[in-house]
């Protein structure tokens, strides 16, 4: 049914903007680690 299609259509845009604040964190600490090995090198 159209609700069906609906609800399923809601849980995958959740799944997506859950994965999609894990991918931000995972960069932002990896831009952590960049930094700080940049300044371990110097």
């Amino acid at each position: 049914t159209l609700q069906e299609a609906e609800a399923k259509a809601a849980t995958a845009e959740e799944r997506e903007r859950s994965v999609n604040d894990c991918l931000s964190q995972t960069l932002s600490r990896i831009n952590v680690l960049e930094a700080r090995i940049l300044q371990f090198l110097e």
